[in-house]
């Protein structure tokens, strides 16, 4: 993780995400197991992907109030049975002793599948798919957002986005991998 550094497409357009962090590259034997974790319905191997960054997850110990997951489109939820981020979440929430929210950020309506997209297409596809529940204030909370893997940002932008306009002071996202290391 590099302080302050920004990619490329973050300067020229600077996200509403405030910090990403990606445990690992998403290659090699990450790649495998995470698409192990994800498709094959091995979930045990998201909490071991958290167990095993301890150090580097703990670097966040005070800086967030509460975890959120990404929500998962219910027809894939249901073909899964299982929502990998909700997962990696639960670990997350866990190690850094905080509360695991799984009501306020939801899905408004299904995406294509990002995988195949690229940059642009991504964020079309994601404009519109994530809502905070109308009840719910997040004023002046500190949200830590958890994914599975972070490639443009366009999804974890996009709950940024809502959680930001529903009240959140700050939203910081962590992924199991990333195609690039930090944000």
């Amino acid at each position: 993780m590099v302080p302050g550094f920004r990619c490329g497409p973050c300067r020229l357009t600077p996200p509403d995400l405030d910090h990403a962090l990606g445990l690992f590259y998403f290659q090699g034997a990450a790649r495998e197991a995470i698409h192990l974790f994800k498709y094959q319905g091995y979930w045990q191997l998201g909490r071991a992907f958290v167990q095993w960054c301890r150090p580097r997850l703990a670097s966040l110990q005070g800086t967030y109030d509460l975890v959120v997951p990404v929500p998962l489109d219910p027809r894939r939820l249901r073909m899964r049975g299982f929502n990998q981020s909700a997962v990696i979440g639960r670990e997350v929430a866990s190690l850094l002793g905080l509360p695991l929210v799984l009501d306020r950020l939801m899905r408004t309506r299904a995406a294509q599948p990002q995988v195949g997209l690229k940059g642009a297409a991504r964020h079309r596809n994601v404009r519109g798919c994530f809502a905070v529940r109308g009840d719910v204030r997040l004023v002046s909370s500190r949200v830590l957002l958890v994914d599975d893997v972070l490639t443009t940002g366009a999804t974890a932008n996009e709950c940024a986005r809502v959680l930001k306009q529903a009240g959140a002071e700050q939203v910081g996202l962590v992924t199991l991998a990333a195609t690039y290391v930090s944000v």
